[in-house]
């Protein structure tokens, strides 16, 4: 039987047939309800809806709405940590910049600016205007008045939300990107944000949608900056990925495909975003790869970026730990441009640092980019064209992708130089390293040398051996048998490799 404290809350708040609406004057009474009492804020909801449903007056029906959303926001989405306090400060819920739909739609003038009604609808309430949802179609479980990615297209498409600085919808047409549209009715309530040991993105099941990677309700404005002070954290979440759950590897030994992850609830590094969907826990296969037939890049099939990055391995970029704490041995900071030249081997870095937009005036993050990889800058291992290998004769071009961060001759990011094409016993003044420099290998492609997915290697300074599989040896181009890391100079006996003399 229903409570009657649940009877009195749900009749002062919506109103019964013989006295007017006092939501809002109830509305606080009503969220002090206990935040594990589900079966309380469930009865409130029911009875709200039957009562709604029944109700003959307009008014009624508008103020109950926003209080009937605003039961289900607060109690009834317990997995995806809807709360209050959350909500209120974060980028939707703010009361002076949050979401705000009057923009397009005067009649939203009703609702203040942060209301769940901008977002979520029962009935059509704003007299039918809203369409029903059409993917999927029927009713939608979470009210809102559009599905999936659509919803959040209708404010962050260039023209409301803040303009072309909130620009999604351009980055998602771009030619490379994630490829949310491709999927649809993945996120139901039994399983929005929630892990469940892998089971939403296990093997045919692995998607991408934006509430994988954005937690609405928590999601706060700002986004990444270097961190002198302290630059090991610079790859804890960023605002606009507060809120959202990830997975933390169990890393074993160097280049091991990490079997076991723990569910991290909210993810608190950007890397425990990425790794549910880029590892084994969504292939489920434990090879280190997976098959894809969606790839806007043209894959047949994905690395397991959680064994390529793991700290055990010879070299990685610092995604997950920094170099000192692991087992890579860091550049010098005169090979590394501003601001990765100070203090390197202490520092991390986002996966986002490298992939994203190449339009700096668009929003930060791997939504889309006009580059193969959704990388920021240029290209890698080819150049634009997709066929012509990078060289180091090439060292001068602005296309290469390695330049976003790391200083090569020429036109470059800052700093010293990797070379001049002359051989050296040492590493030269400005930088240079003995081995570019060496003229031999002017005319050699870089993946001669090195692997053609830099997440990680087996072997130091991202080399490739021959012996290793695609994609890392790209194409069988990788020329190296045995290398031997030194951190001063290189000599003749340090490198073995198929392509001759001097080797």
């Amino acid at each position: 039987m229903e409570s009657e404290s649940v009877t009195r809350i749900t009749d002062d708040l919506i109103g019964r047939d013989d006295k007017p609406c006092s939501c809002s004057a109830r509305i606080a009474e009503l969220i002090q309800l206990p935040a594990g009492d589900n079966k309380a804020s469930k009865n409130v909801f029911s009875r709200l809806l039957n009562i709604f449903q029944s109700t003959r007056s307009k008014a009624c029906r508008l103020l109950g709405l926003s209080s009937l959303v605003g039961v289900f926001c607060l109690f009834l989405l317990p997995a995806a940590k809807v709360q209050a306090g959350a909500y209120s400060s974060s980028a939707h819920g703010n009361s002076s910049t949050g979401v705000n739909r009057s923009t397009i739609d005067s009649k939203y003038d009703a609702f203040a600016t942060g209301n769940c009604a901008h977002c979520h609808e029962q009935h059509a309430s704003l007299e039918g205007s809203e369409p029903a949802p059409t993917s999927p179609p029927g009713p939608n479980a979470a009210m809102v008045f559009s599905p999936e990615e659509k919803l959040c297209f209708t404010c962050h498409n260039g023209s409301a939300a803040g303009g072309s600085s909130r620009d999604i919808l351009s980055q998602f047409n771009e030619t490379y990107r994630h490829p949310v549209s491709l999927y649809s009715g993945r996120h139901t309530l039994s399983k929005l944000e929630s892990g469940q040991n892998g089971a939403p993105f296990r093997g045919s099941l692995r998607h991408v949608e934006c509430t994988d990677c954005h937690n609405p309700h928590v999601a706060q404005p700002g986004t990444q900056s270097f961190d002198t002070n302290n630059p090991q954290n610079n790859n804890l979440v960023s605002n606009v990925l507060k809120g959202v759950w990830g997975v933390e590897p169990t890393f074993g030994t160097a280049w091991a495909v990490p079997t076991n992850f723990t569910e991290k609830k909210p993810a608190v590094k950007e890397y425990q975003v990425c790794l549910k969907c880029h590892s084994n826990y969504a292939f489920n296969t434990g090879n280190g790869s997976y098959s894809v037939s969606d790839s806007p890049s043209g894959l047949s099939s994905v690395t397991d970026q959680a064994m390529e990055f793991n700290p055990a391995n010879a070299s990685y970029h610092p995604v997950i730990t920094t170099a000192n704490l692991g087992n890579a041995n860091p550049l010098l900071a005169s090979r590394l441009g501003p601001p990765w030249n100070s203090n390197p081997g202490n520092q991390t870095m986002y996966c986002s640092d490298c992939h994203g937009d190449t339009d700096s005036n668009k929003p930060d993050g791997p939504h889309g980019s006009s580059n193969k990889y959704l990388l920021k800058w240029g290209s890698w291992p080819t150049q634009a064209d997709g066929t012509t290998l990078w060289k180091l004769s090439d060292l001068s071009n602005s296309g290469i992708f390695c330049k976003l961060c790391h200083t090569l001759s020429g036109s470059n990011t800052g700093g010293g130089n990797w070379g001049h094409f002359l051989w050296s016993s040492s590493t030269d003044s400005s930088g240079g390293n003995n081995v570019h420099t060496q003229s031999y290998h002017y005319n050699f492609p870089c993946v001669y040398c090195h692997s053609a997915v830099p997440h990680g290697s087996k072997h130091q300074r991202l080399i490739a051996y021959a012996s290793d599989p695609a994609p890392y040896n790209y194409n069988g181009q990788a020329k190296v048998t045995k290398f031997t890391f030194n951190t001063g100079s290189y000599y003749y006996g340090d490198c073995q490799a198929t392509c001759g003399w001097p080797h």
